[in-house]
C-alpha cells in the first residue's frame, strides 16, 4: 500500500511518502497540483489542511476536534467561510466576518494554500483532511504537550517511530523546511495508513455534507 502526508510549508508544500512498507521519503513541491501529479501512484493522501469550507455557521469538524484535545484545543482555528477566506486582505476578511467568527492573522496567512487545495481540479477521493495534534493524540492515548518543546518535539518522534515510521536525524536537511512540518506531515502519513487498513475515524461521524462534499478531520 502507498500512502502519503503533506502540509504546507513556507515555501510550498512538503510529502512524507510511504511506499510499501519502505522508509519514510521526504518530498518538497512548489504548489498543491505538482504535489498531487507527483503523487498519482499513492492510493491515500492525508493533508493537514481545511478539505470543505462553509457557507455559513461552523464546521462539525473543528469542534469536535477541538472537544478532543483538552489544554491544547487552540491548536485547531475555526475555518472561515469560503467568502471570508476569498477576501483581497485582512480588513476586509475581518469585516465579512460573522460575529465570534473572526479570522485570525495565521488562518488568513495560509488562505492561498486553503484555496489551492479546495479550488484544485486534481483533487479526490484519495485525498482527505487531517489535524495533525488529533492524530498524535489517538497514538499517544492523550494530548502531547506542544512540539514547540524539547519533550513535546521527542514524543512525537518516538511516536511515529513506534508506529515504524523512523524519521531521518537531519530533518531540516531532509525537508527542506521546519521539523514541524516534517512531524505533522509523517502524522497525516500514519493517518493515511489507518484509512488504508479501514480504521481511521472521520470527526463528525458520518462527515457533514458542505456543497456537496464529505468534510471531516481523520485520524
Amino acid at each position: 500500500m502507498r500512502v502519503a502526508g503533506i502540509d504546507g510549508t513556507s515555501s510550498g508544500w512538503l510529502a512524507v511518502v510511504l511506499m510499501d512498507g519502505a522508509g519514510p521519503e521526504i518530498r518538497t513541491f512548489a504548489d498543491f497540483e505538482a504535489a498531487l501529479k507527483s503523487l498519482g501512484g499513492v492510493d491515500f493522501i492525508g493533508i493537514d489542511i481545511p478539505i470543505g469550507l462553509p457557507d455559513a455557521g461552523r464546521r462539525q469538524a473543528d469542534t469536535l476536534a477541538r472537544g478532543r484535545l483538552k489544554g491544547r484545543a487552540s491548536t485547531v482555528f475555526t475555518v472561515p467561510t469560503r467568502r471570508v477566506i476569498e477576501a483581497s486582505d485582512y480588513d476586509t476578511a475581518r469585516r465579512l466576518a460573522a460575529p465570534g467568527q473572526m479570522p485570525s492573522r495565521q488562518v488568513f496567512g495560509i488562505r492561498d494554500k486553503i484555496l489551492q487545495v479546495n479550488d484544485s481540479q486534481l483533487l479526490d477521493a484519495r485525498v482527505f483532511e487531517v489535524h495533525p495534534e488529533v492524530s498524535f493524540s489517538e497514538m499517544a492515548g492523550g494530548t502531547l504537550p506542544s512540539k514547540k518543546s524539547w519533550n513535546g518535539l521527542w514524543r512525537r518522534i518516538d511516536l511515529l517511530a513506534a508506529q515504524g515510521i523512523v524519521l531521518p536525524k537531519t530533518l531540516e536537511e531532509a525537508a527542506g523546511g521546519h521539523p514541524d512540518d516534517v512531524l505533522d506531515a509523517a502524522a497525516a502519513a500514519w493517518t493515511a495508513l489507518r484509512k488504508a487498513a479501514g480504521r481511521a475515524t472521520p470527526l463528525p461521524d458520518p462527515p457533514q455534507r458542505l456543497r456537496g462534499r464529505d468534510v471531516a478531520i481523520w485520524y
